[in-house]
């Protein structure tokens, strides 16, 4: 995926990738840690955003953090096989609610280096005895 162009701002940017990844404005503010109105003003450029918060987000969006300064935003993500398979079948590839915000809390703990936290949670999962 390309988005973008020559003279692509980064509030665009930022609104392109929110689309684009099925997200709503509550849910990445949730998901960086500010209120709505304050991830608006981001996506308006009413607001400065700082650095902090353009790392999660490249980290939610799965792009490089350079793509937030370069003309041309390119995805970095990995082919999913289940999306690809359901492509493939004509079924519905769009994740749920729930599920688009547990990949990015995901992505956000690897991030973070806190991957035993992750496989200890994984493990529970799939072991919900304990």
């Amino acid at each position: 995926m390309i988005i973008g162009g020559l003279d692509m701002r980064l509030e665009d940017k930022l609104t392109a990738l929110r689309k684009e990844a099925g997200y709503t404005q509550q849910e990445i503010a949730e998901l960086i840690g500010v209120e709505r109105s304050t991830y608006a003003g981001y996506e308006t450029g009413k607001a400065a955003i700082p650095i902090r918060k353009i790392q999660l987000l490249s980290v939610i969006y799965n792009v490089d953090l350079n793509a937030f300064s370069t003309s041309e935003v390119l995805s970095l993500r990995s082919p999913d096989p289940v999306r690809d398979e359901k492509e493939e079948d004509g079924g519905d590839n769009r994740l749920t609610k729930d599920e688009r915000m547990l990949l990015a809390k995901i992505r956000i703990i690897r991030a973070q280096g806190r991957s035993k936290e992750l496989t200890d949670l994984l493990e529970k999962m799939a072991d919900p005895e304990e």
